[in-house]
């Protein structure tokens, strides 16, 4: 295990890991003609605990959140940390309806979960942005763009 390519608040894949899976799960995809879904997470309220809670909790709260999703998706799924609140799921061999019935599943598993930190209780609040691998995707930027595009229109 490379501890460069690993985010030590959540053990998560890194951005830099991150963008290698997903460069390597597209041309996988495109070789065997196999669907593929992508998921970007943002959590919304992150900032808030950070700046109330201060950056211990905060971490803590993504650790948890790290630790709740890697037990909900399959082991082919890579899922990784691509920003402080920016969470990402590499979905081989799913479709883009498949993508967003698992984004509602890890969505429902976090805004359900109540975090007990220091004796506080706090929630979390998410939105997701789920994008299909398309057959003129020219790399991983494209479905990565539509994601992005598509979780702004989710917030």
């Amino acid at each position: 295990m490379n501890l460069d390519h690993i985010d030590l608040s959540t053990g998560l894949d890194n951005r830099e890991a991150f963008d290698a899976a997903l460069t390597k799960a597209v041309s996988k995809t495109r070789k065997a003609n196999e669907p593929l879904s992508l998921l970007l997470i943002d959590v919304l309220n992150l900032e808030s605990i950070y700046t109330q809670h201060g950056q211990a909790t905060g971490e803590d709260i993504v650790g948890a959140i790290g630790y709740i999703w890697k037990g909900a998706i399959r082991q082919s799924d890579s899922l990784a940390r691509v920003d402080t609140s920016l969470f990402a799921v590499i979905m081989p061999e799913t479709s883009s309806k498949d993508g967003c019935n698992v984004a509602e599943l890890l969505r429902k598993a976090i805004e359900h979960h109540v975090f007990v930190l220091g004796g506080k209780e706090m929630t979390c609040a998410v939105a997701i942005g789920v994008a299909g691998m398309l057959p003129d995707d020219a790399d991983s930027t494209d479905i990565f763009s539509r994601a992005i595009q598509a979780l702004d229109q989710a917030k």
